[in-house]
């Protein structure tokens, strides 16, 4: 069966990627093919040149940190490609924040490029931080080189996990419409800071509650104002965040 069909012109002599993303079905992140013109095959020796694609349809924009090293990605929205990067071929820890929240850490990978030198690749996000059921696949970064091999970076540890102070989060009604609950179980005592972030990572609710206690505990946020499509709530304690993606109609 054919899942869509656009209509691509490709220059002779041109070298091309075409990305794949977005869901079948979904009227807020629609599938679509992204046809990147001037894809690299090779680099200077012992260096890698790379383009990072966000494809990840419910990860608000994000950073990517060489740790030790530098930001080698800003504020990448989903469905942006980079300019490429050029890095020595060598080992490195990457780390995938929030854009411009760089102390709260999404997931880090093991990207060791070490054996990749003189070569050129693709990295792509893709997955789900929140995957809607367990048979869906949950964030990770992959890596594409110019013959077609493909495969995924290592994840060093990731906080997709819940924050050890909470038991369990729930929302509902999601989708929601001009609310939504936010129901946490707390193990134990804790301060929580709390952020909704549209695709783009622009911050559209933020409160803090301080000295809450262990039990339940449960927040109305207003959503009437918003417009429609995926968001991302994160909740975040001392010890760590949670995310969960909530769609507004």
């Amino acid at each position: 069966d054919i899942i869509a069909s656009f209509d691509v012109n490709f220059v002779p002599g041109e070298t091309y990627a075409v990305i794949a993303s977005g869901l079948v079905g979904d009227p807020n992140t629609p599938f679509t093919l992204n046809v990147v013109e001037g894809t690299r095959e090779a680099a200077t020796s012992g260096d890698v040149d790379f383009i990072v694609n966000h494809g990840s349809t419910d990860a608000p924009a994000v950073d990517v940190i060489a740790r030790g090293v530098a930001t080698i990605v800003s504020n990448a929205a989903y469905g942006d490609v980079t300019d490429y990067i050029t890095v020595p071929a060598a080992a490195y820890i990457l780390d995938i924040t929030p854009a411009g929240q760089n102390d709260q850490i999404v997931a880090s990978f093991n990207a060791d490029l070490s054996s990749l030198g003189g070569g050129a690749a693709i990295v792509f996000a893709s997955g789900f931080l929140s995957p809607p059921t367990m048979d869906d696949p949950a964030f990770g970064l992959w890596v594409t080189l110019p013959n077609g091999t493909t495969f995924p970076l290592d994840v060093l540890s990731s906080t997709v996990e819940v924050a050890p102070e909470i038991a369990s989060v729930a929302t509902f009604p999601n989708p929601a419409g001009e609310y939504v609950f936010v129901d946490l179980q707390l193990k134990e005592a804790t301060d929580i800071r709390m952020s909704l972030v549209d695709l783009t990572g622009r911050p559209v609710f933020r409160a803090e509650y301080d000295g809450l206690q262990e039990g339940r505990f449960l927040e109305k946020v207003p959503t009437a104002d918003f417009a429609p499509g995926y968001y991302l709530l994160n909740v975040q304690t001392a010890g760590g965040s949670v995310y969960q993606k909530i769609v507004i109609e």
